[in-house]
């Protein structure tokens, strides 16, 4: 029953994360609050997704749960030693793109385009088109002890990020047109050397 209940917080998350990063929601928030809402609407679909996710911690730490396994050293150690190369991939990613871009700050002091303006395809862009996504899979799997609800959440979370490659990526072929088809055919979807069909 608590594999359950974090399932359904976490796809109702999901497609109110989804429908937030769509152009219509874009579109509706502009006409809602101005044009001047643009500016403001990369900070606060980050502060809204934190925010949402606050809940799931919350359920995760509180709901009755049953213990799959949790490795003994040397195991143990190995395992964290590739989640936390994982985790340096994912701050590299990060900074790759610009945190303060990333997060929406520069796009509210007017510094930068509420839009992206370049497609980024230098540092872990080299190797896969959604590096956030495949660090986070890379840190959520390498987990030394695992547990029905972790393995539901990290199952979901895992499609999300492949069915969410998808649908950025059609807004990005939209932004970028040529560019960004001839990047996808260079580059792996989510996992490097492994492509994904467009």
């Amino acid at each position: 029953m608590s594999a359950l209940t974090i399932g359904i917080y976490f796809v109702c998350w999901a497609v109110f994360h989804s429908f937030l990063a769509s152009l219509r929601a874009k579109r509706l928030a502009g006409r809602i609050f101005g044009e001047e809402a643009k500016r403001w609407y990369r900070l606060g679909f980050v502060i809204t997704a934190v925010l949402t996710l606050i809940p799931l911690l919350i359920l995760l730490l509180r709901l009755p749960d049953i213990p799959l396994y949790n490795l003994p050293p040397p195991w143990r150690w190995l395992m964290m030693a590739g989640q936390l190369a994982a985790l340096g991939l994912l701050a590299w990613t990060i900074m790759s793109t610009e945190p303060l871009d990333f997060i929406g700050i520069k796009q509210v002091s007017g510094s930068r385009s509420p839009y992206r303006t370049a497609l980024t395809t230098r540092g872990p862009y080299r190797i896969s088109r959604h590096p956030m996504y495949f660090t986070s899979m890379l840190v959520m799997w390498l987990s030394p002890a695992m547990s029905v609800n972790l393995l539901t959440l990290f199952a979901l979370m895992s499609i999300y990020f492949v069915v969410g490659s998808y649908h950025e990526e059609m807004l990005l072929v939209k932004q970028f047109g040529n560019a960004y088809e001839q990047y996808r055919k260079r580059v792996s979807r989510i996992f490097p050397g492994l492509p994904f069909p467009p």
